[in-house]
């Protein structure tokens, strides 16, 4: 870890809001989706309330922030985030009450309670960084999803089989896409931790158990995610060893790529016949269509964005599963532009942390993970966990900005006061 510079953080108290609401909002979800199947109820009457209590969670901890002074300067990247997002919201907020009319997906309600109180306001929170301690929030978050883990392994009979034919859920509030990325998140929280040197026994463990859940869910994003991810982190660090173990595994993989197939077939086949038949496949095409449907949506109001959600076509009523469509789709040229500037800024970020190996180096990683997923799955009123990880990334930038200062004018009054 790089103690080049102090750390972002300051003292910590005995009850820390900051970190609470860290965890909460990244980590908390999963925990409770296991409930509703625990007391045999629909699974809103639980995960309704989380997120009501995440996002008073979130307002408590801009409220101490503010009062107590926590915040600081913010950078120009900073502002350009939430200046996007508040267009973005005034957008939704326009389209639901004046149209065009499409055949919402969901109630009108859900969305801005979403985009508002479950991206948004927690996504404003995670700007109060100065008190968190980003080992710790790592280390607490990889014991959760660790446990999480392995309860929803033994949770699910399907999981325990030698063989499983399907696309696994990991309970009925957990489907299995957003199972599929626990295990990558797990697996890329070990990687970090593994570069610490301690405890690696449980970190390998960690990782192997990640993997594993990675493809008993069946789901294609997951894996693409890990190994997008873990050539991203090979290419930065430029580690030899990382690349080239990565290397020997992909010469091993193609040299033996029948016994390889054989093996995550014993598995779950589902994810052996999702991945060989990705061109070609009913559902591919379906995706493509709801990509060229929403590509059209652009091309009719280029300048403004017609709507946040699919206007017309086989996805009407849903959105585009691809962020950078829809960012166009919703808010025209200026507005995907502008997200996509905001998407290069938080790369070249990560890049940056990971390469100096910061101890906040683990939101790099996930960020990555997370824009995958919104690539493949994602929507702009409902990626809460991308949009958090984004403005942690430019808070700590933003921190580390006015660190660095402070170090240089501290060596400038030494110098003058040594002459």
């Amino acid at each position: 870890m790089n103690r080049n510079l102090p750390n972002i953080t300051s003292g910590k108290s005995k009850f820390n809001v900051y970190e609470l609401n860290l965890l909460i909002i990244l980590a908390g979800y999963p925990i409770v989706s296991f409930l509703p199947d625990f007391y045999n109820v629909d699974s809103r009457i639980i995960t309704i309330p989380f997120r009501a209590f995440a996002l008073l969670l979130s307002m408590l901890a801009i409220f101490m922030g503010t009062n107590n002074n926590m915040s600081f300067k913010k950078s120009v990247l900073t502002k350009f985030l939430i200046v996007f997002y508040i267009l973005y919201l005034l957008k939704v907020f326009y389209n639901l009450a004046f149209g065009p009319d499409v055949n919402y997906a969901l109630p009108k309600e859900e969305y801005v309670f979403w985009s508002l109180g479950v991206c948004f306001i927690p996504m404003l929170s995670a700007t109060f960084i100065r008190k968190v301690d980003f080992v710790s929030v790592s280390q607490k978050m990889i014991y959760i999803f660790f446990a999480v883990l392995i309860v929803s392994i033994f949770n699910n009979k399907e999981a325990l089989k030698s063989t499983i034919d399907t696309r696994l859920d990991a309970n009925s509030a957990l489907n299995s896409i957003t199972y599929g990325h626990l295990g990558v998140t797990l697996c890329l929280l070990s990687v970090y931790f593994l570069q610490l040197n301690k405890n690696r026994l449980f970190y390998i463990l960690s990782f192997v158990l990640g993997a594993y859940i990675t493809l008993i869910s069946g789901s294609r994003s997951p894996v693409f995610a890990l190994v997008l991810c873990l050539i991203f982190v090979a290419l930065v660090k430029r580690n030899k060893w990382v690349i080239g173990g990565l290397i020997t595994f992909g010469i091993v993989i193609v040299s033996s790529f029948t016994i390889f197939i054989s093996f995550i077939q014993k598995i779950n086949p589902i994810i052996v016949e999702r991945l060989t038949t990705l061109v070609t496949d009913k559902e591919q095409s379906q995706r493509n269509k709801i990509f060229s449907d929403a590509i059209d949506d652009f091309m009719q109001y280029p300048v403004t964005g017609k709507h946040f959600l699919l206007s017309h076509g086989f996805g009407e009523g849903f959105y585009p599963h691809n962020l950078i469509i829809e960012a166009f789709m919703a808010l025209g040229l200026i507005g995907g532009c502008f997200f996509l500037y905001l998407v290069f800024v938080a790369l070249k970020f990560c890049i940056k942390f990971l390469k100096k190996n910061y101890s906040f180096s683990w939101v790099s990683l996930l960020f990555v993970q997370s824009l995958i997923l919104g690539m493949a799955s994602g929507s702009l009123w409902g990626s809460q966990v991308f949009w958090i990880l984004m403005m942690l990334l430019f808070s700590i930038y933003d921190r580390q900005t006015i660190l660095q200062r402070k170090i240089g004018l501290n060596n400038k009054i030494l110098q003058t006061t040594d002459i």
